[in-house]
């Protein structure tokens, strides 16, 4: 009995703690608290932001609605971009005829000596004053800022010539090149007078010198590393003189290639590499007296991706050498992969990098290769190895080249050297059949100017003389730039509303451009002139598809095979919509429009949201224009003069960049134009004798009035900023407001600054700090910090906006003002928060701010302005909002609480024993009411068993997301250097000396040649720069974990959540992993983006034993994932043109067998070095 009397009191005792788990909050006040709190923010930002005056303007000015067809607009744009791309490829033409014009009637002349002007050494030109040919023998030239280039110091007149630091500039061959091909001066001026939009013309010569147009002075990007720039070794030039291959490496890895010969094998495996483009397919079979695969779970030709090449570069590191070379068995093994590969099915070639071979193998090909159709390229490596007549009968008699390659300064020379065998059956085929092989390659930014991404249209330029064409008759390759911008302009984005994006892919389903792809500028990744080919399915992200179920991305994606196929439609979708650098998500459904470029391998398309207010789905948009000569003078000088004014950085209101509205004005209105003039000249400092080219400027009519109509509009709100009367006063110093705002449609960017309170610095806002992208607030990933007693780790979490300008070490966005980072007006996502909810929201973002001072940050309140007809159709036109302290939000909180819980029972936000955050729809933190440094983190962090039951019972939804464009950090043990590290023995330093000393003189020789695999042969790989820096570390210093150099491109997972709760409140009951039961009230704050969580126990039941992450963290494959992720082939479209073979041509130059390209290079550095010196 007294065992069931016990029962019954347990029983009795769990049915009393359940039936009063919420006795510790006072329900009713806490959801009167969010009631009010809500509204006295909606109050506040409406306010002292102007939006009553915004509305009322924009209604007063006639403001209407107008609807828009995005599919007719799609089919002009496509034909408009098509347009803009066709004048490019008749420029080729016209450069590419013009060449092989010169060159047949040129005379070569083996006695040259000319002088030229060389893009490198114009700063020594003409220094003797002599008559006769300079010294150097380079011509002077002059440079002048030109908008058409933004800005940048060039010449339109003359092109300028660069030459490879390993090639003599003073050659025969590259002075007779230069000599003929600066008569192409005059079809460069001709194409950019033709079309203004021209940015960059150039001819990459076949001996390695590269013509640029407009003339420029190259830039030098490490002083320290001489210039290895070679034009032949880029992605244009051989994709443009070479069809596509499926290529098979064979690496040699017997007991003979142990030493320096194994690794000048690596990095002439590399180099081949580099050769390689998305076109391309290939694979290493490493040989010893078996083959194997070099990455054994992929036996296939796969696609050579920047990615694919770069981690075949590291699995090169794991080669062993042993025993005997089994050679038989390493080429059965690859004919059977290109016999088996489904990849380009063009070119089909064979590598062997080895220190020599047994026999010609002659009845073995005669087997596998009868034809002839597979070439088969010799790399005979070795300085030793003098006789290697076996190696060069299996090139010759299959079509091949030879090259002997003794150091590591030969790599690049003869790797260029066989490259070109792929450029004879192109070029007698095209002018067989009479073909203008036009190729186009994307996704670049070019080391001698700063235009940005560019996508490159090439043509191949080749003597056409009958016994030239057989021998290989290429002469070099025409190219022209055209930058992303220029193409995005085309597409009008300022035209497709809020949310909505504009992108761009290839035939092979790569993105071109698209808001989604990351180009790889973090600290410690080296400068890289090409990025890695991210698939659209890798940034489109439907909610129908388990990214689980995925080994690389989506890329069964409906809209994806269209756009390849270059279509002319549209397709539904929703999708998994990422904001602030992929912390925040939401679904969304999309309108995808979409269209083919005719004449290139590229498709473009719009991507518009399904938003409410919008009956049948329809785009409207606000409709508003004013005439620049209605525009008044006051209303202008107010604008640049009482707020601080910017317009969208990547719209295109004219033709050329303008930095204050007084100067667009200028642009389309006369009397406009006087004025600055006038005030130019007033406060004009630059010197009288400074040259600058001037150019016709034409504007966007509807853009720049749409504009103006938005500046008057918004007129009264900004004199309400300026003009504040002793009401508004109180308001702005009581609240510390900092800064009030507003963004229009038409990319206006308007805010003025406040100093109502002394205690702060004038300044405080203009020291906004972008979080560093390894860590919130700056600091580093993995800093402790104290949640409720306990220690817990924290990762980037922070849901704040973040900088995606370039690196974390970017210095100048510690001392930009918030609004000159982030102005690009309608494409912020703070904006696009505000507007895509209800009319009666206010929108709380925070912010981190450069003071340490907790007290310090500050957070934005935004509410949108609309434009409506009716009950049925309103779009947004704009938003308003104020920046003001965070401290103020909270003691707001506080007051609001007190004013709702009186009495002494009262529980809730202001009573010690009650913890309360204001959290927003993303999970992260607004206010916390006991741990201020909490602001900006996920909630999930600090209170996990909190989130995890938040979640379950659906206030938040929990995404699971994959990024393709992950950067990860291998972390090691190492040791660190200590005080005892100076006691270790001397001998110890002599060593390191001497070991510097032939490192870097070494490196000085190597780097004349030398250059490790990187995305593209433009620039420098520091792979490992750092290796032999912890070289003879004291043996007693502490071991810690510290991460490896550098960071590496990986795949990602990680989880985000967003909230489109809409009930007014929830009560839970949280089992807590500290053995406690913790009361938990969840009530929606009305008019806002936020969720009041109030918990109780402060102290007494912490709750983040299981805290939720939103940082990314490393997908880690199956073998099985992994052979999928790489031999995968998603639908694409090869190329049209392929040109493997021709019966006519002439392959008995196939490699001289000689050790003379080493010496002649060598030989022609060390003059180069002499004429600098002497």
């Amino acid at each position: 009995m007294a065992l069931i009397r016990d029962g019954i009191l347990v029983v009795l005792l769990s049915f009393l703690v359940v039936n009063t788990a919420y006795s510790h909050l006072s329900e009713k006040s806490l959801e009167h608290l969010a009631q009010k709190l809500g509204s006295e923010i909606f109050r506040l930002t409406k306010s002292a932001s102007g939006h009553n005056e915004a509305v009322e303007g924009f209604r007063k000015m006639g403001a209407k609605i107008e609807k828009l067809d995005p599919a007719t607009a799609m089919k002009e744009i496509s034909q408009t971009v098509t347009a803009l791309m066709g004048k490019k490829v008749a420029a080729v033409k016209r450069l590419v005829e013009t060449a092989e014009e010169l060159t047949k009637a040129y005379e070569w002349d083996p006695e040259i000596n000319i002088t030229y002007r060389n893009a490198k050494e114009m700063e020594q030109s003409n220094v003797t004053g002599q008559t006769s040919p300079p010294v150097y023998g380079f011509a002077k030239i002059q440079f002048a800022k030109d908008p058409r280039f933004h800005n940048e110091l060039v010449n339109v007149t003359h092109s300028t010539v660069h030459v490879p630091t390993n090639i003599w500039n003073r050659s025969p061959a590259v002075q007779n090149g230069a000599q003929w091909s600066e008569k192409l001066d005059r079809i460069f001026r001709d194409n950019l007078e033709d079309d203004p939009t021209m940015r960059s013309q150039y001819f990459g010569s076949s001996e390695g010198f590269l013509r640029l147009y407009p003339g420029v002075k190259w830039l030098k990007i490490d002083g320290d590393k001489p210039d290895m720039y070679d034009c032949r070794l880029t992605n244009w030039y051989i994709r443009a003189s070479s069809s596509p291959k499926d290529m098979i490496i064979l690496v040699d890895i017997s007991g003979s290639m142990t030493g320096i010969r194994e690794e000048i094998a690596r990095t002439t495996v590399k180099e081949i590499m580099n050769t390689l483009h998305e076109d391309d397919f290939f694979n290493i079979i490493k040989f010893k007296e078996e083959a194997q695969f070099l990455d054994p779970r992929v036996d296939t030709t796969i696609q050579a991706s920047e990615a694919t090449k770069r981690r075949y570069a590291e699995l090169l590191g794991t080669l062993e050498t042993e025993n005997i070379a089994n050679y038989t068995e390493a080429f059965l093994m690859a004919f059977q992969a290109l016999n088996s590969s489904a990849g380009a099915e063009c070119n089909k070639a064979i590598m062997v990098v080895s220190d020599g071979a047994p026999e010609s193998f002659q009845e073995l090909f005669a087997h596998l290769n009868p034809e002839k159709r597979v070439r088969i390229f010799t790399y005979v490596i070795g300085r030793e190895v003098t006789v290697y007549d076996e190696m060069k009968a299996i090139a010759c008699d299959n079509r091949g080249y030879v090259t002997h390659i003794s150091t590591m300064a030969d790599v690049r020379n003869h790797v260029e050297q066989g490259s070109k065998v792929f450029s004879r059956p192109v070029g007698a085929s095209a002018v067989e059949k009479d073909t203008k092989i036009i190729t186009w390659t994307g996704h670049r930014t070019r080391l001698w100017n700063n235009i940005g991404m560019v996508i490159t249209v090439a043509q191949p330029v080749f003597n056409r003389s009958a016994a030239a064409l057989k021998k290989g008759s290429l002469i070099g390759v025409v190219g022209i730039d055209v930058p992303i911008l220029d193409i995005k302009k085309a597409m009008t984005p300022h035209k497709w509303g809020v949310g909505s994006y504009i992108f761009g892919t290839n035939h092979n389903g790569h993105v071109i451009f698209h808001p989604y792809w990351r180009t790889q500028n973090k600290k410690n990744i080296s400068p890289r002139q090409s990025y890695n080919e991210i698939d659209l399915g890798q940034v489109e992200f439907p909610t129908a598809v388990d990214l689980e179920e995925t080994s690389g991305g989506e890329f069964d994606l409906p809209l994806r095979k269209f756009m390849i196929d270059q279509q002319l439609g549209q397709v539904t979708s929703k999708i998994m919509r990422q904001l602030d650098d992929r912390k925040r998500v939401y679904e969304k459904e999309y309108i995808y429009y979409y269209g083919g470029i005719s004449e290139t391998p590229l498709s473009v398309g719009i991507a518009v949201p399904v938003s409410a207010g919008r009956p049948d789905n329809e785009l409207l948009n606000v409709k508003g224009r004013l005439a620049a000569f209605l525009f008044g003078l006051d209303t202008a000088m107010l604008t640049d003069n009482l707020t601080e004014t910017r317009l969208h950085p990547e719209w295109a209101y004219c033709n050329v960049s303008v930095s204050s509205l007084l100067e667009l004005l200028a642009h389309v209105e006369p009397r406009f134009a006087q004025i600055q003039r006038d005030m130019l000249q007033l406060n004009s400092s630059e010197s009288e004798d400074e040259t600058e080219q001037t150019i016709p400027v034409s504007c966007d009519s509807e853009l720049v009035e749409s504009l103006l109509f938005d500046i008057k509009a918004t007129e009264n709100a900004v004199k309400l900023w300026s003009n504040i009367d002793q009401a508004n006063s109180q308001l702005y110093a009581k609240y510390d407001i900092e800064t009030a705002f507003l963004i229009t449609r038409a990319g206006l960017t308007r805010w003025k600054d406040f100093q109502l309170d002394p205690l702060f610095e004038a300044n405080a806002i203009r020291t906004m700090k972008v979080r560093d992208v390894m860590g919130n607030d700056g600091e580093e990933v993995g800093k402790e910090v104290e949640v409720d007693r306990e220690v817990i780790a924290v990762p980037d979490e922070s849901g704040e906006p973040t900088s995606e300008k370039g690196n974390g070490t970017d210095t100048e966005n510690t001392t930009r003002h918030f609004f000159e980072q982030y102005s690009k007006a309608v494409d912020e996502s703070f904006y696009e928060r505000t507007v895509t909810g209800d009319h009666e929201t206010t929108v709380i973002i925070s912010l981190s701010q450069g003071p340490k001072n907790i007290n310090e940050i500050s957070f934005m309140a935004a509410v949108p302005v609309f434009v409506e007809e009716g009950t049925a159709r309103s779009t947004p036109a704009g938003i308003t909002g104020i920046i003001m302290k965070t401290r103020r939000l909270r003691d707001l909180l506080l007051d609001v609480s007190r004013e709702t819980c009186q009495g002494g029972d009262c529980m809730s936000c202001h009573s010690e024993s009650i913890s309360c955050y204001l959290v927003d729809e993303s999970g992260y933190v607004v206010v916390s009411t006991r741990f201020a440094e909490d602001r900006g983190k996920f909630f999930g962090i600090l209170h996990g068993e909190v989130m995890s039951s938040i979640v379950d019972n659906g206030i938040y939804k929990r995404f699971k997301l994959h990024d393709y464009q992950g950067v990860c950090q291998t972390i090691k043990k190492v040791r660190t250097k200590s005080a005892g590290f100076s006691l270790r023995p001397w001998i110890y330093g002599v060593l390191e000396s001497i070991q510097s000393l032939g490192k870097h003189t070494f490196a000085f020789l190597v780097a004349l040649h030398l250059e490790l695999v990187t995305a593209e042969s433009e620039y420098y790989n520091f792979e490992n720069a750092q290796q032999l820096d912890s070289m003879h570390e004291n043996a007693t210093a502490p071991i810690v974990e510290a991460p490896t150099n550098p960071p590496f491109l990986c795949d990602m997972k990680y989880d985000l959540y967003h909230s489109g709760w809409t009930q007014l409140k929830s009560l839970l009951t949280v089992e807590c992993a500290a053995n406690c039961t913790k009361s938990v009230g969840v009530y929606k704050v009305s008019t806002t983006n936020m969720l009041l969580v109030a918990m109780d126990k402060t102290r007494a039941c912490p709750c983040n034993e299981s805290p939720l992450f939103t940082a990314p963290e490393e997908i880690v494959y199956t073998d099985e994932q992994m052979r999928e992720k790489y031999t995968a082939v998603p639908y694409r479209r090869r190329p049209s043109d392929c040109f493997p073979y021709h019966a006519d041509e002439d392959a008995s130059d196939c490699g001289s067998g000689a050790s003379t390209l080493a010496a002649h290079g060598l030989l022609l550095g060390f003059s180069s070095l002499l004429a600098r010196l002497f």
